[in-house]
């Protein structure tokens, strides 16, 4: 089965004068993104060729994702079709307390087209926690960000402009082009969501957002998880993935012919019924109730000093000792609160239906995290009931 790479082996010596942008490229340029270009792209314009050490260099020692988008970029320059392309005005930024996690660049490509790429939610804290307030805030940190972002960059140069992402990166080209000023808007020749989360009901329902049809471009893999989240898009393109479960939301699964991804007709089955499952959830949940629930999850995961998933990994026993004193921190409204939350989503099925997609047992995890042992319960027998 094909997929990006065959991609630049069968269109790279193809120059963009021949065959414009197409869905593949936003890819390509979406996995770029994931990796770090260094100083020379943040104070300038860089070619691909002279920030590649550094974008290696900060795939160095990563997860299977990581060497991928690693060799990915290593082939780049060998292709006709992105020799010569230019990287500048990259920013990356991590804030734990803001839970702020925002990277962008822009990738200038030899045809003259600036391509404004948004990175997805990497391995922090910070993005994760960011990832699920929007499920009750918006706009997120890193979407008024990104919205000011591609202003920005518009006012530096005339070119053309495109907005791309991958997973969060998708969610926020969206909402940048949605919450640009119109002479911008305007400008924007495509926006492209790979498997990104949707927006709130405000923003798909203004003007500036219906202005976009046509140019928005939402793929989503046909088991997706991620990308039905929110308020989804109401036309999706659903793409073949050799994977299964949550892994379909690697863009190198997806399957490639020619200069497109491979269609399919429908979502499976365990994306329809995950998807049908965490929706009744949220409705079912107030704005309050899941900042409660989502806060409580992120300070128990703070509390073991880790700023990133793979360090909480590592130390299983501080994760541990972590829920154990949330768990007697809590007042009994909040926890009667959080875990009547957590028995609604057992109850619509929203935990076997991810069991399905993710082939992982989350709900053994949550109950492990928000349900009190047996000598913490005890703590609250002598107190008086509210």
């Amino acid at each position: 089965m094909s997929n990006l790479m065959d991609y630049l082996a069968w269109r790279g010596d193809l120059p963009f004068e021949a065959v414009p942008f197409d869905e593949v490229d936003a890819a390509v340029c979406s996995m770029l993104c994931y990796l770090s270009p260094g100083e020379k792209a943040m104070a300038g314009s860089a070619t691909l060729e002279e920030v590649l050490p550094d974008m290696l260099e900060s795939a160095a020692g990563g997860n299977q994702y990581a060497k991928e988008r690693a060799a990915m970029a290593e082939k780049l320059p060998g292709c006709p079709r992105y020799a010569g392309l230019r990287i500048r005005a990259f920013i990356n930024r991590v804030d734990m307390e803001e839970a702020l996690q925002f990277s962008a660049m822009v990738i200038t490509l030899p045809g003259g087209d600036d391509v404004v790429a948004f990175r997805g939610t990497d391995s922090t804290l910070a993005g994760w926690e960011e990832n699920f307030v929007m499920c009750y805030e918006t706009p997120v940190p890193a979407q008024s960000a990104a919205a000011a972002y591609l202003a920005a960059v518009a006012e530096t140069s005339a070119r053309p402009l495109w907005a791309v992402g991958h997973s969060k990166g998708g969610n926020l080209a969206v909402y940048a082009a949605a919450h640009t000023p119109p002479e911008v808007r305007a400008r924007l020749k495509g926006v492209y969501s790979l498997d990104g989360p949707g927006l709130d009901e405000e923003t798909l329902s203004s003007a500036a957002y219906r202005s976009l049809e046509g140019r928005l471009h939402a793929l989503i893999p046909q088991g997706s998880i991620i990308g039905l989240l929110m308020g989804y898009h109401s036309k999706y393109t659903i793409v073949r993935s050799s994977a299964g479960g949550l892994q379909q939301h690697d863009v190198f699964s997806w399957q490639v012919e020619r200069g497109a991804f491979l269609r399919e007709s429908e979502t499976s089955f365990s994306s329809q019924t995950a998807d049908s499952a965490l929706h009744d959830w949220l409705r079912q949940a107030s704005p309050r109730e899941r900042r409660v629930f989502v806060t409580t999850v992120f300070d128990t995961l703070k509390r073991t000093g880790a700023t990133t998933t793979a360090e909480i990994r590592k130390d299983p026993a501080r994760l541990i000792a972590a829920i154990g004193q949330t768990t007697l921190d809590l007042d009994p409204e909040t926890r009667r609160m959080v875990l009547s939350l957590f028995g609604q989503f057992v109850a619509l099925g929203a935990a076997s239906a991810l069991n399905v997609g993710l082939k992982m047992d989350w709900a053994r995890a949550l109950e492990n995290l928000l349900t009190p042992k047996a000598s913490e319960a005890n703590t609250d027998a002598g107190k008086p009931a509210d």
